[in-house]
C-alpha cells in the first residue's frame, strides 16, 4: 500500500501522536532504525505531553530521544523513536506502541516494524566447463545484504575428487558499500573426464554460513569445425606434375593422329577430280 496514513484521536482529545512512517525496518546485530514521532495540538491545546516508555515485543529495544514535548496550536512537538533488534531476534513483523498523556487524557500510536537479519551472499558462474588438461578462472563476489559488516572466511570442497581448486584469498572483509571479489581457479590437468561439483563455503561468526556450488564439466575440448585428413604438399606437387605430363601426352597423340588423317583426305579429293576429268 502507498499513501498517507493519519492516526486520528478520539473526539475531544487535546493532541494527536503521528509517526512519520507507519513501517520501520530494523536489522538486528548491525544497525538501528529510527522514526520521528510528531505530537500535534488539537482543539487549541497548549501544554506538555508526556510520552511513556515505548512498549516493544521481546527482542526489540525501543527508546525515545525525549519523553516530554511541548506543543501549542501553531507549533507541534517531535521526538525520535529508536529501534534496535538483538542478534537472536527472529526475522518478522512486530508492533511497537507509544502512549502519550496531557494530564487529562491519553493517546496511543502503533508503529509496524519489520526485522531483517544482516547477512551476506555469494555469487559466481554456476556452470563452468573446463577442457581436460587446462584450467579456467571465475570471480566469486561476496555481497553484503541488509547492512552486514564483517569478515567472511572461504573454504572449498570438490566432489567427486578430481580437479584442483585454488582461491587467491580465503578471508575477506565487506560492508554495505564495499563488495569483495575472489579469484577461483579450477585446474583439470591429469583428471578423468566427467562432471564435478566445486562447493565454496563462506562463514562468518557467530553462525552465518552460505554456499555456492559450481558445476564443473571436464571434457575434451571441442573444435568448432571438423578437420579433414592432412595431405602432404609434396604429394600434391607430384600429382599435379603427373597430371600435366599425362595431359601433354594425350594432346600430342591427338595432334599426331589428326595430322595423319589430313593428307589422305587431300589425295582422295585429287583422285576424284581426275576421274571426273
Amino acid at each position: 500500500m502507498h499513501g498517507t496514513f493519519n492516526v486520528l484521536p478520539p473526539p475531544g482529545s487535546n493532541f494527536a501522536i503521528t509517526p512519520n512512517w507507519w513501517l520501520s525496518v530494523i536489522v538486528h546485530g548491525s544497525q538501528s532504525s529510527s522514526t520521528t514521532i510528531t505530537v500535534s495540538s488539537l482543539n487549541g491545546f497548549a501544554g506538555a505531553v508526556s510520552l511513556s516508555r515505548p512498549n516493544a515485543p521481546s527482542g526489540i529495544t525501543a527508546t525515545l530521544s525525549k519523553s516530554i514535548v511541548s506543543i501549542n496550536p501553531s507549533t507541534p512537538g517531535t521526538t525520535v523513536l529508536n529501534l534496535t533488534a538483538g542478534p537472536s531476534t527472529p526475522q518478522g513483523k512486530y508492533t511497537v506502541t507509544l502512549t502519550g498523556s496531557d494530564g487529562t487524557g491519553s493517546q496511543t500510536a502503533s508503529i509496524t516494524t519489520i526485522v531483517y537479519q544482516a547477512d551476506f551472499q555469494l555469487s559466481g558462474t554456476p556452470n563452468l566447463p573446463v577442457p581436460l588438461g587446462s584450467s579456467r578462472n571465475d570471480t566469486i563476489t561476496v555481497i553484503s545484504t541488509w547492512g552486514f559488516y564483517g569478515d567472511i572466511t572461504l573454504a572449498t570442497a570438490v566432489s567427486p575428487l578430481g580437479p584442483k581448486v585454488f582461491l587467491n584469498i580465503t578471508r575477506v572483509s565487506i560492508t554495505p558499500f564495499k563488495f569483495a571479489h575472489v579469484l577461483l581457479t579450477v585446474d583439470a590437468a591429469g583428471i578423468q573426464q566427467g562432471d564435478y561439483n566445486v562447493t565454496i563455503t563462506g562463514s562468518s561468526s557467530p553462525s552465518l554460513s552460505h554456499q555456492f556450488v559450481y558445476h564443473v564439466f571436464a571434457w575434451p575440448e571441442r573444435t568448432s569445425v571438423s578437420q579433414g585428413p592432412v595431405i602432404n604438399p609434396e604429394i600434391l606437387t607430384i600429382i599435379g606434375v603427373s597430371l600435366l605430363l599425362i595431359a601433354v601426352i594425350v594432346l600430342s597423340a591427338l595432334w599426331v593422329q589428326k595430322s595423319r588423317k589430313e593428307p589422305q583426305v587431300s589425295v582422295e579429293r585429287e583422285t576424284t577430280a581426275k576421274d571426273s576429268g
